[in-house]
């Protein structure tokens, strides 16, 4: 059986980087929050796809 090493996309990184900066009274907090959660949710499904 091959297993690939998954790692985490260019955009999920990305995201990761600016919610450190931003701060949580920013007008667009919310929306970068929203995309990262979304992007970080899909990313643990394919992580537990992987390892069934």
């Amino acid at each position: 059986m091959i297993i690939a090493r998954r790692e985490k996309p260019l955009k999920l990184l990305w995201l990761e980087a600016l919610m450190r900066r931003l701060l949580k009274d920013d007008v667009e907090f919310h929306y970068f929050q929203e995309q990262y959660r979304r992007l970080d949710a899909g990313f643990a499904g394919e992580q537990k796809v992987d390892r069934e």
